[in-house]
């Protein structure tokens, strides 16, 4: 089971890469943003959501990162910042409300969160809990 989800995450993570990358082919670097955390300590060691910046950041388009906080509990601040600090990905912590404002300015090419859940018909749900 481990085996098959750190398989399947790096399957997530590469895809997503190439999907951005193919959809935003005007920009040679990305910023993207991020919410919760859904990198290795959320899953079997490389993350979903958080594969896909992994991913980028391994092929050398990715300029930086931004997590929100993600209140109530803070897994952004506590569980993602660290994660990509300790992978020495570039990382800019930032409060939940001043997501709109950076996104309004331009700082961010993609938004890439992760779901607790994915229902058989595509839907998925994110719990702050």
């Amino acid at each position: 089971m481990l085996e098959d989800d750190v398989v399947s995450n790096i399957a997530i993570g590469t895809y997503g890469a190439e999907f951005l990358q193919f959809q935003l082919k005007d920009f040679t670097k990305l910023s993207i943003l991020t919410h919760c955390n859904t990198g290795s300590l959320a899953t079997a060691g490389y993350g979903t959501a958080l594969g896909v910046i992994r991913s980028l950041h391994t092929q050398g388009v990715l300029e930086g990162v931004y997590c929100t906080e993600t209140r109530p509990f803070n897994q952004g601040s506590r569980l993602t910042a660290f994660e990509l600090v300790h992978e020495n990905i570039p990382a800019t912590l930032i409060i939940d409300s001043a997501a709109a404002a950076l996104m309004k300015a331009g700082g961010v090419h993609a938004i890439i969160v992760g779901a607790d859940r994915v229902a058989a018909n595509g839907i998925f749900f994110i719990m702050n809990m």
